[in-house]
């Protein structure tokens, strides 16, 4: 008996071993598709892009020139497919190595939300065509757009195409364009949005090495038109069997099964007829079209990339095939760890079925009080047991409707208005509760569903969230923003094991009605010392210990109950993630402390200082940890620092070199709202206070405006500063450590809410943030040198650095980026205004330098180029901040190694080539108007007239050296 009890337990012990392995298999291949390094083919990659909107990288972002790349036409790849093909994952493998500009489904925006929706195609131009879903000039339409998209003729594509959500959430490497997108997209109409930042997109796909786009939408018969117009065009036509086409659609919900046979009937119709069409073009273009069979290159991955990567004249180097391998283990890894896991949960739990029961999906509502700790209770709770979670359902309906004496709207269109107090108000949130479990989300009310809740605590939802923050014309409603997005919602409801909702605005005395109308709903009722609660709403402090009930559960957090477990239906996998909670955030706290004291450490300090207010965690871009800084003043006063520049001068490098471990606060461009949205656009200056201000651009009293706007900035007086500043969207882009204030922002709080009414309750997040940082940055390319005069002398601890570049690279890069007009007659006048401005500051700075000695210094931008890290230290000193290694690594990592070909970002690689690539490329038109408009500049500043009889243009005299950092 003994025996028999020792080899089962080794059998056990054995079966557990294996158990462990394929689940730390699994895990790691999880995190290598998380991080990039492989994507799932399978469902997996489906829901983890779409979801959670992952960046995929292009093979660890090394990428292989081409054969033939030096000919004039670039090369080009069409991956056509089918829907469920696997086309995304022949595109991302051809793109790993091939490709440099890359749209997935470049036609999805003129479809789907367009001609399916029978709206208008409109165009930059202002030109709206109309064409039916079934017009048979619909097929030249596409054809013509991707010919648009291979020859980067962006302003003939439509506006739909170009501001689609798909850019964003597939092509991250695009986010500096769709960034733009969002940023003005507040304040302007499409056509103008888009119009101002397509440069960006233009200039990407122009200097790429490759160009490649994958699309499910275009017929085969449509691509002869293309293969004649685009002699460097290879087409892979990617086939998989249609009965796992049909299958997956079917499993993903993107087919009817009602209509089932009718689309199967058109799939494999079209398939037939693209296979015809494609033998007769290989004749006609031979060596031009491939066939691709999907289970050809499931099977025998590297062997069938390396003949789809011959057949595109592209070398299969060792990181294509590394990064191969590893899609192809980690594939099998998540496979068997995903299954495995199933089956142990489900043997854990007492379930050997394979699915659960569709008839009641499982239902649990978390029922309790503000600060009684809901929402710690439903997080555990959804660990294991909720699929589908939403945070506070009755937010919307309740704090923006009912609370504000609003109307209550619907998708339908019909309204109800019911005050606080009103008997029917329960009956309405059970009502709506319901709705929610059942996912009719038709009947749910339009607050609730535009909730900037769902973004901010369930940001699984954030394609639906996204969705619905696209505008989709000029008057849109609430209504219409949601509605095209509801199934998205829908989908994600119905296809989900279960369904758990938190809420504290709900009374037990509705509990009844949805426990008789949902059976399989569960109700955990939270309580808490009513002490500790008040006690929370007042400090805003929490402190838990809770405890477990029946199926009706009380949850008590009363220190002197014991922990007795959690409940069994919650899972023994739920109970193992609890105590790795519990042992994880243990590690972080002391980690963090350790990191926090060695840190007061390296920079000198004695005492280990903690705030431990309930501050909200800055996300920074210096190695994402806490920063060292100077010592604060003993009357209270914080340094402050000025970045003063130029468009395209390198203002934001050298900011992000500055913040990086002397400013604590930071704001980018401060005065972009003022001279951008009300100043230039001749509109009335709004404050929180209700006055008004207008002032043209060519005002005398707009250099006193802009001085004072900063001086409050600089003193966290945000009740005086302009509206549009305190709402522009550079606060998220650029500063996402602001961002609580700026999700704050964006909250509606009625219908008719104006922008004062949304700033007002947020400002004290900011000025909290501003009043205990113990340093102060701005960076700004909208101040004249004389305002800085004023500054210096309201602001004792300001120091300014006036940076300066080669007019020549400014002007050329503005042109680059069309920031100016390329016409001969108006960049005279624009670069002769340009360089007096120029020139006029770098003579009002030598006034200052000697009025406020040591407080303004001027910064070569190609000195900090050349020299990184000397001049990076001598701008420590002049800030009398401690320059340490993180920053010298900081540093290092912003100006050194492989280019980055990114107009507006910080991080692009060798600053010196970025720094004087201008030189082989700006023409002798351009050259010859700043030489003659810039000559006083040169010769101030110690630039060389004559380029080409220096590898760079900065050449200065000893007293040029003495002045410049």
């Amino acid at each position: 008996m003994q025996l028999i009890f020792t080899v089962k337990r080794k059998i056990i012990i054995l079966f557990l071993a294996i158990t462990c392995i394929i689940f730390l298999c699994a895990f790691h291949g999880f995190y290598f598709l998380r991080s990039g390094k492989g994507k799932d083919i399978f469902r997996v990659q489906y829901k983890v892009s779409k979801i959670s909107s992952i960046k995929i990288t292009k093979c660890n972002n090394e990428k292989t020139s081409l054969e033939g790349n030096k000919s004039i036409h670039v090369p080009m790849t069409l991956v056509l497919g089918y829907m469920r093909s696997g086309s995304s994952l022949t595109a991302d493998i051809i793109r790993c190595n091939h490709g440099d500009f890359y749209i997935f489904e470049p036609l999805h925006g003129l479809i789907e939300l367009s001609i399916k929706q029978n709206s208008p195609v409109r165009f930059l131009n202002g030109t709206r065509v109309r064409i039916a879903q079934d017009d048979r000039n619909i097929n030249n339409m596409m054809a013509d757009m991707l010919y648009n998209w291979f020859t980067c003729d962006f302003r003939q594509i439509d506006l739909l195409s170009l501001s689609n959500e798909f850019i964003h959430i597939f092509t991250p490497e695009h986010d500096t364009y769709f960034n733009c997108l969002r940023g003005l997209r507040m304040k302007s109409a499409l056509i103008r949005t888009i119009d101002k930042c397509l440069h960006i997109l233009e200039e990407r796909c122009k200097i790429a090495n490759s160009r490649i786009y994958k699309t499910i939408r275009l017929p085969m018969a449509s691509v002869s038109k293309l293969l004649e117009r685009l002699p460097s065009l290879k087409v892979v036509h990617l086939i998989r069997d249609p009965r796992a086409i049909l299958q997956s659609q079917l499993v993903e919900g993107l087919a009817d099964k009602i209509k089932f046979s009718n689309i199967s009937n058109l799939t494999c119709t079209q398939m037939r007829n693209d296979v015809i069409n494609m033998k007769s073009l290989v004749v006609n273009y031979p060596g031009r079209l491939q066939r691709l069979v999907y289970e050809n290159l499931a099977v025998h991955p590297i062997e069938v990339s390396k003949k789809l990567y011959n057949f595109l004249n592209a070398r299969f180097d060792r990181n294509v095939e590394e990064n191969m391998k590893w899609k192809k283990y980690c594939v099998f890894a998540c496979i068997f760890g995903f299954l495995f896991v199933i089956m142990e949960v489900h043997y854990i739990s007492g379930r050997f079925k394979t699915k659960l029961q569709t008839g009641h999906v499982p239902m649990t509502l978390v029922l309790g009080y503000m600060r009684s700790g809901s929402s710690l209770t439903a997080d555990i709770i959804r660990v294991n047991h909720g699929d589908f979670y939403i945070f506070e359902p009755l937010h919307g309906l309740i704090e923006f409707s009912v609370k504000q004496n609003r109307s209550i709207s619907f998708l339908n269109g019909t309204e109800q208005r019911l005050s606080y107090n009103d008997t029917d108000i329960e009956k309405l949130k059970t009502e709506m509760m319901l709705n929610w479990f059942t996912c009719n989300f038709q009947d749910i009310d339009l607050n609730s569903l535009y909730n900037e809740f769902i973004h901010i605590y369930t940001p699984e939802h954030d394609l639906y969230f996204n969705c619905t923050r696209q505008d989709r014309s000029n008057d849109s409603s609430l209504a219409m923003n949601i509605a095209p997005c509801i199934s998205i919602l829908q989908k994600a409801c119905v296809e989900a094991n279960s369904r758990t909702y938190k809420t504290i605005r709900l009374h037990t005395a509705s509990v009844g009605y949805l426990l008789k109308r949902l059976p399989s709903l569960k109700v955990i009722h939270l309580v808490r010392d009513p002490r500790a609660i008040f006690h929370s709403q007042l400090i805003g402090r929490k402190e838990a210990i809770y405890g477990h009930g029946e199926n009706k559960q009380e949850l008590f957090y009363e220190s002197d109950i014991e922990h007795v477990g959690v409940e069994e239906n919650i899972g023994s996998v739920a109970l193992y993630i609890m105590k790795w909670k519990k042992c994880c955030v243990l590690v972080c706290i002391f980690g963090f402390l350790f990191v926090i004291m060695e840190v007061h450490y390296i920079s000198g300090r004695s005492k280990t200082k903690l705030q431990t207010e309930n501050r909200s965690i800055f996300r920074y871009k210096c190695g994402n940890s806490r920063k060292t800084h100077t010592k604060k003043n003993s009357t209270g006063h914080v340094p402050m620092t000025l970045v003063l520049g130029y468009m395209r001068s390198g203002s934001s490098l050298t900011a992000d070199i500055i913040r990086c471990n002397h400013g604590d606060f930071y704001i980018f461009e401060p005065l972009h709202g003022l001279i951008e949205f009300s100043v230039k656009q001749n509109r009335p200056i709004g404050f929180l206070n209700g006055t008004e201000k207008r002032l043209s651009y060519n005002d005398t009293e707009i250099e006193r405006l802009k001085a004072e706007m900063l001086l409050n900035w600089f003193t966290c007086n945000f009740q005086d500063i302009d509206l549009n500043s305190l709402y522009n969207e550079f606060i998220h882009i650029y500063t996402p450590e602001h961002d609580l204030y700026f999700n704050c922002t964006r909250q509606d709080r009625s219908n008719d809410s104006s922008l004062a009414m949304n700033i007002a309750p947020c400002i004290s997040i900011l000025q909290k943030a501003c009043v205990e940082a113990n340093s102060r940055t701005y960076k700004t390319i909208r101040l004249h040198t004389v305002s800085v005069g004023y500054l210096l002398k309201r602001l004792p601890l300001l120091k300014v650095i006036h940076l300066v570049r080669d007019p020549r690279a400014i002007l050329h890069s503005q042109l680059m980026g069309n920031l100016t007009q390329s016409n001969r007659n108006h960049f005279t006048r624009f670069s002769r205004r340009f360089c007096g401005r120029m020139l006029e500051d770098i003579r009002n700075v030598k006034m200052l330098t000697d009025k406020y000695q040591g407080r303004i210094q001027r910064l070569v931008y190609e000195n900090l180029a050349l020299n990184p890290i000397e001049v990076s230290k001598s701008i420590y000193n002049f800030l009398r901040a401690q320059f340490t290694i993180k920053v010298k690594e900081y540093v290092e990592g912003l100006t050194t190694g492989p280019i980055v070909r990114c107009e507006y970002c910080t991080r692009r690689g060798n600053s010196t080539y970025n720094a004087f690539r201008w030189m082989p490329n700006i023409t002798s038109m351009y050259l010859h108007i700043i030489d003659k408009n810039c000559r006083e500049v040169y010769r101030e500043v110690g630039y060389s007239g004559n380029i080409s009889l220096y590898n760079k243009s900065w050449n200065p005299n000893k007293y040029q050296l003495k002045a410049t950092l």
